[in-house]
């Protein structure tokens, strides 16, 4: 796949190289000759033809997020998709392909492609994320694909009974289950650097330095309680882990993320928690009726932001100098510093996930 891109995008360059040089060529035999960088001259629409050639920069060739401008993607329940350039109230698209009613779990982009997966291992793929772009089939039936990330060269999505999938294609067309042997459902993953650790459900931690079959080892060591992790992040120095236990052990942290090395970080009762990310100086996480924690150092006490409501927040991302949060009922909510958030959902149905395009 990722050969036969290369091959078209060397063709349409061509293309386009030799017929803007054959425009140039027809105005130089004019008997009077323009400045090819005046607007105004004949000579200028050859030059900027050749430019955009040489440059690939031709629309449709480079295949990424710039041809549209899109910087955020969300994705949720019914194969719901939405798009934003700069996530405020007026931008949301809605660009769902509309071929599938199940559930888009989560999204991640590669650089050059934007993969979503979800219920029934739903996976659907785009190069833009514009509307009628989006590529959408069943990868494994009756399998839920809850997460996915891109690091490494790869496309690692995981999901229930322990499931962890990868695609070294680059377009994520083609899997690779890669079993890690727990029966566990696995609900969030990082890679940090050197290798991925996933967390999931009974205090499940699974660890891979390469996410092939074989490779993952995993343990039941993250706290005490069968409490289900759904988020995991890192900054320098600290991985912070949350989940939905609610009295203790709802956030969770150690210094090097190594097996039976977390430890209770949640200073008290918490909500549930579904997501948690680290930017702008500072470790915020999402939960259950719009519960915001934040902690600049990922020790308590953490503050709370939460904004209220009955809506569950089931993920958040960073971009754009802004923290973007979804939820229920197709909330969608922003903010700068993590305190006070601005509502700029576009309504529909519940939203589950997030990317954001560096």
């Amino acid at each position: 796949m990722k050969h036969q891109k290369t091959t078209q995008d060397s063709f349409f360059i061509r293309t386009a190289l030799a017929l803007a040089i054959s425009v140039f060529l027809a105005i130089h035999c004019a008997p009077k000759l323009n400045n090819p960088n005046d607007p105004a001259s004949p000579d200028f629409l050859a030059t900027q033809l050749i430019r955009s050639a040489l440059n690939g920069s031709l629309s449709g060739l480079n295949g990424g997020s710039t041809a549209t401008g899109v910087k955020f993607v969300a994705v949720g329940l019914s194969g719901q998709i939405w798009t934003s350039a700069d996530a405020s109230a007026a931008s949301w698209t809605d660009v769902s392909p509309g071929t599938t009613t199940n559930s888009l779990n989560a999204i991640a982009y590669s650089g050059s492609k934007f993969v979503a997966v979800g219920g029934n291992g739903q996976v659907c793929t785009s190069t833009n994320a514009s509307a009628g772009s989006w590529t959408c089939f069943g990868e494994f039936a009756s399998a839920n694909m809850n997460r996915i990330i891109y690091a490494n060269g790869l496309f690692v999505a995981i999901g229930n009974s322990g499931n962890i999938w990868s695609s070294a294609s680059g377009d994520g067309g083609s899997w690779t289950n890669n079993a890690t042997g727990s029966a566990n459902n696995l609900r969030g993953i990082l890679h940090d650097g050197s290798r991925f650790i996933v967390v999931g459900d009974s205090n499940t931690e699974c660890t891979s330095t390469t996410a092939t079959a074989g490779s993952w080892t995993c343990a039941g060591a993250l706290g005490a309680g069968a409490v289900p992790f759904y988020g995991i992040t890192q900054s320098a120095g600290l991985y912070v882990a949350v989940g939905t236990n609610g009295t203790s052990n709802g956030i969770i942290s150690s210094a090097s993320g190594n097996t039976g090395t977390f430890a209770d970080a949640s200073g008290g009762a918490m909500p549930a928690l579904r997501d948690v990310t680290y930017a702008n100086g500072k470790f915020v996480a999402v939960g259950s009726a719009g519960a915001v924690k934040w902690d600049a150092d990922g020790a308590p006490p953490w503050s709370d932001a939460s904004i209220g409501g009955t809506d569950t927040l089931y993920g958040i991302t960073f971009g754009q100098s802004l923290f973007v949060k979804v939820g229920g009922t197709g909330l969608i909510r922003t903010s700068a510093d993590a305190l006070s958030w601005l509502n700029v959902s576009p309504g529909g149905n519940t939203l589950l996930g997030i990317v954001a395009v560096p």
